[in-house]
C-alpha cells in the first residue's frame, strides 16, 4: 500500500523566463530544469560560459511559486536543423546553474520535479 502517491503532470515545459542581460530583461524558454539549474533556448543570443547573471526570474506552472536568483553560464549547445541536407537554421541552448538560490525555492524546484512526468525516450 503506497500512501499519498505523487500526482503526475504531463511536461509543461517550456517556460518563460526573465534574464538580466546587460542593462535589460531578456525573456528566453526554459526546456529543462533540474535542481542544480537549467537549459534555455536563448533565441540566438550567446551568453559568455562563466560570466554570472546577476537575475533571473520564472514562475513553476504547476503552483505559481515565482523563484528568482542569480546564475552562472555553464556552457553553451549549439543543435542545426537541417532541409535537404543542409543547415536550415541553428537553436542555441545554454546551461545555466544557480549560485543563490534559498532552500525554500531548492525544496519547491524538487517538488515540481517530483510532479513532472519524465519524457519519454
Amino acid at each position: 500500500m503506497k500512501n499519498n502517491p505523487v500526482t503526475q503532470i504531463e511536461s509543461p515545459y517550456p517556460i518563460d523566463v526573465s534574464i538580466l542581460y546587460g542593462d535589460k530583461f531578456l525573456v528566453f524558454k526554459l526546456l529543462k530544469l533540474t535542481g542544480r539549474g537549467f537549459i534555455a533556448d536563448t533565441g540566438g543570443v550567446m551568453l559568455k560560459v562563466a560570466s554570472t547573471i546577476p537575475e533571473c526570474t520564472f514562475t513553476l506552472p504547476t503552483n505559481g511559486i515565482v523563484i528568482s536568483g542569480s546564475l552562472r553560464v555553464i556552457k553553451n549547445y549549439d543543435k542545426p536543423t537541417f532541409s535537404n541536407n543542409k543547415i536550415q537554421d541553428v537553436q542555441r541552448l545554454t546551461e545555466l546553474h544557480f549560485q543563490n538560490l534559498t532552500d525554500w525555492q531548492r525544496q519547491e524546484i524538487r517538488n515540481f520535479l517530483t510532479q513532472v512526468k519524465p519524457a519519454a525516450t
